[in-house]
């Protein structure tokens, strides 16, 4: 069974599609159901559309996926932080 903090943990996996299978039926199905984690979900999904739609920056590809990581790893303790049961 997958819950709320399955879904904090994995949202960035969720987004990149790197999730496949009965994990990923099992997460869609506790959206389906979870109002917070559908809303967390969308919301997360509206601002990466959002960034892709700014002005692009030119980065050197080493520091492109520095950013990249920081990114992720922000997001989680971010995400995280806000919904600690």
């Amino acid at each position: 069974m997958v819950g709320c903090k399955c879904i904090i943990c994995r949202l960035t996996e969720m987004v990149e599609s790197e999730i496949s299978g009965k994990i990923y039926n099992d997460i869609m199905d506790h959206m389906n159901h979870c109002e917070n984690c559908s809303s967390l979900y969308n919301t997360f999904i509206k601002t990466i559309d959002l960034c892709h739609n700014m002005d692009k920056l030119k980065l050197p590809a080493k520091r492109k996926k520095v950013f990249h990581k920081w990114v992720r790893i922000e997001a989680r303790r971010i995400v995280i932080k806000r919904y600690r049961y």
